[in-house]
């Protein structure tokens, strides 16, 4: 189902609960440490039955009997409109292509019509499977099919006695359990002569079908219209089997039933009963039978033989709870409600999805609570777990923050359950993203605890809009090896998918750390855990025996290397990383395997490395002549203190090298070669030695006084000089020069500003003595001045 289409389904649950229940709640999340998580395959589209690959197909079902050997019931449609049911299996975790389930000739309709419902497998290859079809009169037929050693037998429709149906005839299997190969039990509903809905079982024996019977009820139990809805059967041995449904008693009020077989006989059925005070003033309890969403069953025996089953009803204080119930031993068909600890979310409504048994009376519920938010459905993952037979009060399962993302709507079904041993469980269920596209959600027990809910990747890019894809069914072989199915329903045509999961590796064995000879790098080696999965990375960790100083890799394999503080100890632990979407293009989170350590290595101390970061003032303009050499310590002080800097300054264009040395930055460096380029550069010293130089950083020395200044002595009559000089060597450019000539004797001082030489200095006193020098001006600013010119006198006349 689309996002659309399962909140359009939620609605119509809703309604059809309406009479049962109405309701307001608030949600609550618990936060629980993580323990080390089961890991998930990407969610993959399964392979698409010969014939139907213009059709769209729904896996609804599946059965496990062994650790990754499995088979999986579904519905395709085909373009014609026809409808046929498919089975698929899988082994080593890889499915093959699916084959269309053949019924005996002439048994159904042209186009064909047939949805699977339910499906149980004994062993590898001993499978039944249960629905529904439409015959060659347009009449609905319950239909069962066996398989025998890998090979599927036609599907045949079930038997009844002779004027027990309705005409037409109407007839659903709901629910099928095989404790032995051949060996089956379904359950179902049909419609008998006086239009009343009734409740039958049938059985197998050497894969042969028999005749289905009607479960018997007390004559004062049921109105005389008899509304019968079955669920779910469950099996211990082929001679002890219980079914679950519900019924309208005489009074209106719909009760939750259930009924067992010892040897060859169904007892009557019996009305599951709830403490006084529970149940509202018009009371209503049902297993879920039309109501669910995902693949779970709501009713499952221990490898002891205990049975259990989960439901909901109609509460005291209004809207529906959820309720448990032995159904063999002490307290047998007692509910209790398993609603004391939730807090009221949006809407009162809280539904079963699944129940799953391992130990003696050792049980695990997952099922939602279901309102309404700002605009639309909101949905929350509820639990419970039952130790000895007395259960947990249903709490909301922790999430990740990934999957409650999407706001007053959000969506978090949990859909099946499957415990593969006392608190070992996962429950696969649908949450919406931030986008309200679909995803799947998985949610961890290990060793009794619930870890926190997280997305299963794929197919479509996670966190997206482009995502209607999601895991309705799961079943676990063994502990964390499980295998669940879903439907994408964002694809044309709808396809069903399907994840694995596979208990978390080992460590990584034989990690070493070797020290790389005159370096503070270490060189880590490992050898991978054993497959599967293939770790998609790995990290590698290096740090001081206190935990400090630890450094980080993110290799693909071994080796890796790491720089690490020398003069300093290190233990380097290696883990393996997976992603969700491990084998294929990476999409979700990642799970960390758990990390192996290799023995201590000494790294020795070396020179420091240089240092950073290092700038270099340029001298002050117009007459500077040193620089401030700054720097930062080096990152890796190599293992030794730092006891000395080094400033040096190289020209590369005639000036001469200058250095300086220090003990903290910065380093003045001084008397450097006017007008030329310098690169500054620093370097450190430790016990070991000295580092090696540090990048340059650039200074220009501005340039000196304008030199070879020569003055002409003014000849008769005159009393003006022509002084000549040569322009500054290297650095700015001045904008103008000022001449000036100054008499030692008396005469009056003239200067004149020109933009280079000649310049003429014109007034000089006649008979006086004359000296005359340049200065060059940058922008106004006086720079220094020249060396004074030749004597010069000024004649008389």
């Amino acid at each position: 189902m689309s996002g659309h289409h399962l909140r359009r389904n939620l609605a119509l649950t809703i309604v059809g609960l309406l009479a049962v229940i109405v309701v307001p709640i608030t949600a609550t999340t618990s936060a629980l440490a993580a323990a080390v998580p089961t890991l998930w395959t990407q969610v993959q589209d399964m392979p698409v039955a010969a014939g139907t690959a213009a059709g769209s197909s729904r896996a609804v079902d599946l059965s496990c009997p062994a650790v990754g050997a499995c088979t999986a019931l579904g519905t395709a449609n085909l373009p014609d409109g026809s409808q046929d049911v498919t089975v698929t299996s899988s082994s080593g975790g890889e499915w093959a292509t699916g084959q269309v389930l053949a019924f005996a000739p002439g048994t159904v309709g042209v186009p064909p019509y047939a949805e699977g419902r339910s499906i149980a497998c004994a062993s590898p290859g001993n499978c039944a499977a249960v629905g529904w079809f439409f015959d060659a009169r347009g009449s609905r037929q319950a239909f069962v099919a066996t398989q025998s050693g890998g090979v599927w037998g036609r599907a045949t429709p079930v038997r009844f006695a002779a004027g027990a149906q309705s005409t037409p005839n109407v007839a659903i299997a709901t629910s099928v359990a095989c404790p032995a190969p051949g060996a089956c039990t379904a359950v179902g509903g049909y419609q008998d002569p006086t239009g009343s809905t009734r409740t039958f079982t049938v059985s197998s024996s050497g894969g042969t079908w028999g005749t289905a019977r009607p479960v018997i009820f007390p004559a004062a139990s049921e109105a005389a219209s008899r509304h019968e809805e079955p669920a779910d059967v469950a099996c211990v041995s082929t001679t002890r089997c219980t079914i679950t449904g519900s019924y309208v008693d005489a009074a209106d009020h719909r009760q939750a039933f259930w009924s067992q077989l010892s040897g060859s006989t169904w007892s009557t059925a019996q009305t599951v009963t709830f403490a006084p005070g529970t149940t509202a003033p018009n009371p209503s309890a049902s297993f879920n039978g039309l109501f669910s969403l995902g693949a779970g069953r709501h009713l499952d025996c221990s490898a002891t033989g205990r049975c259990s089953a989960v439901g909901f009803f109609a509460a005291a204080g209004g809207g529906a709870q959820i309720f448990a119930v032995p159904l063999d031993g002490a307290g047998a068909g007692q509910a209790v409600s398993l609603s004391a600890s939730l807090r009221a979310p949006v809407q009162n409504l809280r539904l079963s999805s699944a129940i799953s048994c391992t130990g003696v009376d050792e049980c695990t519920m997952v099922g939602f609570q279901l309102g309404f938010g700002s605009t639309g459905v909101a949905l929350r993952v509820i639990g419970a777990t039952s130790t000895a037979g007395v259960w947990s009060p249903a709490t909301e399962l922790p999430l990740d923050h990934e999957v409650t993302v999407s706001g007053p709507d959000q969506i978090n079904a949990g859909l099946d359950v499957s415990c593969a041993a006392v608190g070992e469980c996962s429950v696969v269920g649908v949450f919406a993203n931030a986008n309200r596209g679909l995803e799947s959600l998985v949610i961890t027990r290990s060793e009794g605890q619930w870890l926190p809910g997280r997305r299963v990747a794929g197919p479509g890019p996670a966190g997206s809009a482009a995502q209607a894809a999601y895991l309705s069914g799961v079943e676990c072989a063994e502990v964390a090896s499980c295998t669940a199915i879903g439907v994408d329903d964002l694809t044309t045509p709808q396809r069903s998918v399907s994840a694995n999961a596979w208990p978390m590796p080992a460590a990584p064995t034989a990690v070493s750390a070797a020290v790389v000879p005159g370096t503070h790098t270490v060189t880590v080696g490992w050898t991978p855990p054993v497959a599967p999965p293939v770790p998609d990375m790995y990290q590698v960790r290096c740090e001081t025996p206190a935990g400090t100083d630890a450094v980080f890799a993110g290799p693909l394999a071994s080796p890796a290397t790491l720089s690490v503080r020398a003069g300093a100890s290190y233990h380097c632990g290696v883990r393996a990383r997976y992603g969700t979407a491990f084998g294929g293009t990476f999409q979700g989170d990642w799970f960390e395997g758990p990390l192996a350590w290799s023995g201590t290595v000494s790294v020795p101390a070396t020179a420091p490395d240089a240092p950073v970061g290092v700038t270099a003032t340029g001298p002050a303009q117009p007459s500077g002549r040193s620089t401030s050499v700054s720097f930062t310590l080096p990152t890796n002080l190599s293992g030794a203190p730092i006891s000395q800097y080094e400033a040096n300054c190289e020209s590369g264009n005639g000036g001469t090298t200058r250095s300086a040395t220090g003990n903290a930055s910065p380093v003045q460096v001084g008397n450097l070669t006017t007008g030329r380029t310098y690169a500054c550069r620093a370097r450190s010293r430790n016990s070991v030695g000295w580092s090696t130089w540090s990048a340059g950083a650039t200074v220009v020395v501005p340039a000196g006084p304008p030199t070879a200044v020569h003055a002409t002595t003014p000849g008769a009559g005159s009393s003006a000089t022509t002084v000549t000089f040569t322009a500054p060597d290297g650095g700015p450019t001045p904008t103008n020069y000022r001449t000036t000539c100054t008499s030692s004797n008396g005469g009056q001082a003239k200067g004149v500003l020109g933009t280079g030489s000649p310049v003429t200095v014109t007034g000089l006193t006649r008979t006086k003595t004359y000296r005359c020098t340049v200065g060059a001006l940058f922008d106004g600013t006086p720079g220094p001045v020249s060396a004074a010119s030749n004597s010069i006198t000024v004649p008389a006349h």
